[in-house]
């Protein structure tokens, strides 16, 4: 499948007004272009329901609570933005090679090859065991030893020390005082791996993911 395309807005772009669905949206295209990590996706795809069924919930207020939670549950999702179908779409498809017992990362390079296509369609090789340990990188969860989770667990820390070190700043700190309890708060003695955590929080990935964000 061909790849989607970088990222054309710069993070400098002002964003929509805070707490829109506009926002939300920038705000989930920023995170994916700088860290790369789908989870920012699902977490898209998840709100695009739940602001759905919050505003029909809200608009049928005056029925019966039940039919207001039946109203809730049929009601359409928000739309998304094509860079989140390009990712549900290369997912899609690994996954339809899946259950068909084929291996996505056999499938052949060259297009033009019909008896390369016939070999890898003519060779299913996955089996059960096969599939259940194919599923992370089926997803872009993993690849080359890093892990969507784990990242996004490390990303979480570092964001949260920046923004108590800056916090502590803008009490009248200053920035080494400020460290220096961040770093007695949370259990750090090394100074030179709290700043290199700290830094973390900001820091772009692009470069590991096989797929990137499209703004249209």
């Amino acid at each position: 499948m061909q790849k989607p395309k970088r990222a054309e807005k710069t993070p400098d772009d002002p964003l929509p007004p805070f707490g829109t669905w506009e926002w939300e949206v920038e705000t989930a295209r920023r995170a994916m272009s700088r860290d790369q990590n789908p989870l920012h996706i699902w977490r898209l795809v998840k709100s695009a329901v739940a602001r759905a069924e919050q505003s029909a919930m809200h608009e049928a207020m005056d029925q019966p609570i039940q039919e207001a939670i039946s109203s809730s549950k049929t009601a359409e999702p928000l739309p998304l933005p094509r860079w989140v179908w390009d990712y549900l779409a290369a997912v899609g498809w690994r996954l339809g090679e899946m259950a068909n017992g084929l291996d996505w990362r056999r499938f052949p390079s060259d297009f033009d090859d019909e008896a390369d296509h016939e070999r890898y369609r003519n060779k299913p090789d996955l089996d059960a065991k096969g599939t259940k340990e194919l599923l992370p990188s089926t997803l872009y969860f993993t690849r080359n030893g890093w892990n969507a989770f784990t990242n996004g667990k490390a990303k979480k820390i570092a964001k949260n020390m920046q923004i108590h070190v800056d916090s502590l700043i803008i009490k009248g700190m200053s920035a080494a005082a400020a460290r220096d309890a961040v770093m007695q708060e949370f259990g750090y003695g090394d100074a030179r791996s709290f700043r290199r955590l700290v830094q973390k929080a900001d820091e772009p990935e692009n470069g590991t993911s096989p797929f990137s964000v499209e703004t249209r």
